[in-house]
């Protein structure tokens, strides 16, 4: 058969593993992946803070709270600036009586000694009391004075 007519023959395939020719590009995509990620769950979080914000600022406009005050929980767990204005009263009362009914910080004793110590009364106040005890005494021995005079009668 002449060389014309015969099918030519197939190429040879290869077996050694294909590297890339830029393996740069292939890191480079592999970065713009993961930082096309990280920015969406960025969004997310800032999606989720101005949410938070909207509820607070409503939280704000219907309290007169100010900048700077603590953001209550529930105002975070709201879903809606809505839930929030619905909330505000009845969560108000709760505070409200939280704060009314709350145990003192210091006792009535604690504030009055303290008084008296910023006043240089400290001594004063023993003076009192030893003053309260002679009297006491005196009265018990008054007591037990006229009782022996009655028992003479």
């Amino acid at each position: 058969m002449p060389a014309s007519l015969r099918p030519p023959t197939p190429p040879a395939v290869p077996t050694a593993p294909i590297t890339p020719v830029r393996p740069e590009v292939v890191d480079t995509r592999r970065q713009i992946e993961e930082a096309t990620k990280n920015i969406e769950a960025v969004k997310a979080q800032v999606g989720e803070k101005e949410e938070i914000l909207g509820r607070a600022q409503e939280w704000m406009r219907l309290t007169g709270a100010k900048a700077t005050d603590i953001i209550p929980e529930w105002v975070i767990a709201a879903r809606t600036p809505e839930e929030v204005a619905a909330l505000v009263k009845p969560k108000r009362i709760e505070e409200l009586e939280r704060l009314a009914f709350a145990p003192p910080e210091r006792s009535w004793e604690e504030i009055f000694t303290e008084a008296y110590e910023k006043a240089g009364m400290a001594g004063t106040k023993k003076k009192i009391d030893d003053l309260d005890a002679k009297i006491l005494k005196t009265k018990q021995d008054l007591y037990t004075a006229e009782a022996d005079i009655n028992s003479f009668n």
